[in-house]
């Protein structure tokens, strides 16, 4: 993934998805999730992966990869505690799209 520059309105309170550029699969851009807030009187914002994930179960849960090379070896990329969420990093989505993401309970 190359460098890009985008500007960001901060003036609106909505969330809003901006293109980066083209992936190796050309029907899927790369994109990036802006979401401004006010918190505390100051505008907040948050710039993140357009694939979130939310735990709404009991019990912790894991997200991992799989290496390109060997399917047997998992790589962890977070752990999502209950009522929380994880972006799922752009890189990731992009760089290796064609390789599958997992989601595990964690015992």
């Amino acid at each position: 993934i190359q460098d890009a520059v985008k500007t960001v309105s901060i003036s609106r309170t909505v969330k809003r998805v901006y293109d980066l550029g083209q992936s190796f699969n050309p029907n899927w851009p790369i994109q990036m999730l802006c979401d401004t807030q006010m918190q505390n009187e100051r505008r907040r914002i948050t710039l993140s992966s357009i694939v979130r994930i939310y735990n709404n179960t009991t019990l912790p849960l894991l997200v991992l990869s799989v290496d390109a090379t060997d399917p047997n070896i998992r790589k962890r990329l977070g752990k999502v505690e209950i009522n929380k969420d994880y972006h799922v990093p752009i890189d990731l989505l992009y760089t290796y799209s064609s390789l599958p993401i997992f989601i595990a309970i964690d015992e």
